[in-house]
C-alpha cells in the first residue's frame, strides 16, 4: 500500500462512501491510499473553524486571532476508506502517516464518528472532549423529537423525506425558521457553504438542507506537530 498526494478526482471517486455529501471547503492537502493501483482511501485537510471552545481553552494564544489560526492550524475534514477495505486499521494509518506531512502546528478534527470509533486517537490524536450543541441546534433537536423524528435516522435522505412528508404546514414553517438559524452555525466557517445551504432552503429543498444541518454532538481532537516550521514557504499539495 502507498500514500501519495491526491487530486480532486480521487476525492470524487470515494466521496459517495462518506455520510456527508458535498466537497469540503478550503482544502489545503489531499492524500490518497492506493493498493495495486486502486485508490482505496483518502484524507482531506482544510482550513479550520475561526473559533472553537476547546481550542480556546487548550491554546488561548489562538483566541480572537484568525490570522494565526489560518497560519498554524489545519482540520481533518474527511477520512474515507472504501467499504471493501474497512475494519483493518487503514483510517488510523492514513491519519498517522499524513499528519506530519502537512505544514501545521496543530491538526484538529471535529467529528461525530470519534464517539463510536477511536481511530483518531489510535492515530496519535488527543481527545479533548465532546462539544456541546449550540442553542439553535438544541431547538432544532427539540423540534425533531417533538415531531417523532430521530436524528440518527434522518441522515438517510429517504427517511428524511418521509419525516418531512408527515409535517403539517405550521410545522414546515417552524422548521424553515429553525433551519435558517442553523445554517448560520453550520456554514459560519464557510460563507460559500452557507450560501449554498440557504439557496437550497429557498428553493424548497428541505430534505437536503435538513440533512446538512442535523444537530449531532461531535468530539474535538487535536495533534501538535513537533516539527512545525512557522516561517516555512512550503506549498500545499492540492493540485489546481
Amino acid at each position: 500500500m502507498k500514500i501519495e498526494p491526491a487530486t480532486k478526482e480521487d476525492y470524487e471517486y470515494l466521496k459517495v462512501f462518506h455520510y456527508l455529501q458535498g466537497n469540503p471547503a478550503a482544502p489545503k492537502y489531499r492524500f490518497k491510499l492506493t493498493y495495486k493501483g486502486e485508490t482505496i482511501g483518502i484524507i482531506v485537510y482544510t482550513l479550520t473553524f475561526r473559533a472553537l471552545h476547546f481550542r480556546n481553552q487548550l491554546f488561548p494564544e489562538y483566541k480572537n486571532n484568525i490570522q494565526k489560526v489560518n497560519s498554524d492550524i489545519l482540520r481533518i475534514s474527511r477520512v474515507i476508506i472504501h467499504p471493501k477495505f474497512r475494519g483493518i486499521g487503514l483510517a488510523q494509518e492514513l491519519i498517522k502517516q499524513t499528519m506530519p506531512m502537512v505544514n501545521a502546528q496543530i491538526v484538529e478534527c471535529v467529528a461525530a464518528m470519534a464517539k463510536y470509533n477511536p481511530f483518531f486517537e489510535k492515530a496519535g490524536m488527543t481527545l479533548a472532549g465532546k462539544m456541546e450543541l449550540q442553542p439553535d441546534q438544541k431547538k432544532l433537536l427539540g423540534f425533531i423529537e417533538s415531531a417523532n423524528g430521530k436524528v440518527s435516522l434522518l441522515h438517510n435522505k429517504a427517511l428524511c423525506k418521509a419525516f418531512l412528508n408527515n409535517l403539517d404546514s405550521a410545522q414546515i414553517s417552524q422548521l424553515q425558521h429553525l433551519l435558517e438559524q442553523n445554517i448560520k452555525a453550520v456554514g459560519g466557517a464557510s460563507p460559500g457553504r452557507m450560501e449554498q445551504l440557504q439557496k437550497s432552503l429557498n428553493e424548497g429543498n428541505f430534505s437536503e438542507t435538513l440533512v446538512h444541518c442535523l444537530p449531532v454532538q461531535r468530539c474535538y481532537l487535536y495533534w501538535v506537530n513537533p516539527a512545525f516550521q512557522s516561517n516555512s514557504q512550503i506549498e500545499s499539495h492540492v493540485p489546481l
